[in-house]
């Protein structure tokens, strides 16, 4: 009996099968529409000041040329006090989906007791992702690579110098972006 209803449901799917493969409506590609300004926020996993840690990012974004954003952003972690504040630039690719991310902006935290602003640059590789035609979202995803610029940092305790002036910065974030 379960041989006949699968070999029934098979041949049924079989027949109908080709239905969307015909219907030339669906066969033809949209174009893609991007908006000029999105807003929106994203979730962070990166590594922080060496340790792994995740964060939430505000962002805003305007299209000035159709290969060119500039935007603002505020971010912070989950697990600590560090946040970052700056300007972003990205660059978009031919397929206006890809862009490069260029960020220059000032990271602020505490440490020993005292807070830092050193000046912060990065650079990225994100993607705009339209789910489905017809929605007022996209998702992004971004990857970026940063270095702090800074003095050197004193320790409190024994006053003597660190040898490490700047910190490296990497996150993947997944982000929600309404237009």
């Amino acid at each position: 009996m379960k041989l006949i209803f699968i070999s029934f449901v098979f041949l049924i799917s079989n027949a109908f099968g080709g239905y969307f493969l015909e219907d030339k409506g669906l066969m033809e590609n949209p174009k893609k529409s991007y908006p000029a300004f999105v807003y929106g926020g994203s979730f962070d996993v990166g590594f922080y000041l060496n340790s792994f840690d995740g964060g939430g990012e505000l962002s805003m974004d305007y299209r000035i040329h159709k290969h060119h954003s500039l935007g603002v952003n505020v971010s912070g972690l989950f697990g600590g006090n560090l946040y970052n504040s700056g300007l972003n630039w990205r660059i978009f690719l031919g397929n206006l989906e890809d862009y490069i991310l260029i960020h220059g902006g000032f990271l602020f935290f505490e440490k020993f007791e005292e807070s830092y602003a050193p000046f912060f640059v990065a650079v990225g590789y994100g993607r705009n992702i339209i789910p489905l035609e017809g929605l007022d979202f996209i998702l992004r995803l971004e990857l970026k690579l940063g270095y702090s610029i800074g003095e050197d940092f004193v320790d409190n305790s024994s006053k003597e110098l660190f040898t490490q002036s700047g910190y490296m910065v990497s996150r993947l974030s997944i982000g929600f972006f309404l237009f």
